[in-house]
């Protein structure tokens, strides 16, 4: 697990006063919602045969892009987004979304998710134990984070990417090991989990940090992946445990 020397910097209103996605500061929520498009359409997929006529939720739901896609599906579609800029467009965009989990009743949802959430979280123990008091009897909660065992960091150990990483609002990195620790510490392995790799970004993405420091060689130099070059890539990594990206899912 790798973890900042501070956590002093995220104060109560942190992510509505002083946040800025480093990645889209600048963009409009359209703009946003294209950016992220791949992930969210990858997210609903794996979520539509759960949320069919049931309540989902979807905590820290950022420009709400899984919402939007999930609300003509479910019983009822709620996200929790602490940024106030989102949920005044997700509120006209007819999204319902509240602030804090502390707004939502509890035992209410029948799936919950967190993509790229729980990193960001100081205090991870007892905020798992609230959002396991939403969940409704025989729920299920989806966790997706990044993995500190990454093929940048771990492999190829790429101090640009290091660096790009490790900033401010990650406040913890999970390798699988320290992820399954922290559900069992927080009462979820009462009932069951798993944990997967999953390879967001493909070898074009890692080849532009290896030859030039910096993300986005999936958009710059996308004429080097195909779909079997992209499986084979990310099959190679999870062998090794070191995809991107680790997902949980925890029946409740």
């Amino acid at each position: 697990m790798v973890f900042l020397g501070s956590f002093s910097h995220v104060h109560e209103s942190f992510y509505d006063t002083d946040y800025t996605d480093e990645n889209h500061a600048e963009h409009d929520w359209r703009a946003f919602l294209n950016d992220c498009r791949q992930d969210d359409e990858r997210r609903f997929g794996q979520l539509r045969p759960l949320i069919a006529n049931r309540n989902f939720l979807d905590v820290g739901c950022g420009a709400g892009g899984v919402l939007l896609l999930a609300r003509e599906h479910s019983k009822q579609a709620m996200g929790v987004e602490p940024q106030s800029r989102w949920r005044g467009v997700l509120t006209d965009a007819g999204v319902s979304t509240v602030a804090s989990l502390a707004d939502v009743p509890d035992a209410s949802q029948d799936v919950i998710s967190l993509f790229h959430v729980l990193e960001h979280i100081p205090d991870p123990v007892p905020f798992l134990r609230e959002l396991v008091s939403k969940s409704a009897a025989g729920g299920r909660i989806l966790i997706e984070v990044p993995n500190a065992d990454d093929a940048l960091l771990s492999l190829y150990r790429n101090k640009a990417f290091s660096e790009f990483t490790y900033w401010s609002p990650h406040l913890f990195l999970y390798n699988p090991g320290t992820l399954a620790r922290l559900l069992e510490k927080a009462g979820l392995a009462r009932g069951r989990f798993s944990i997967s790799q999953f390879q967001r970004y493909p070898l074009s993405n890692h080849l532009m940090w290896l030859a030039e420091n910096r993300p986005g060689g999936h958009a710059a130099w996308s004429f080097l992946d195909s779909p079997a070059l992209n499986e084979a890539y990310a099959a190679s990594l999870a062998s090794q445990g070191r995809c991107d990206t680790l997902i949980a899912w925890i029946d409740t």
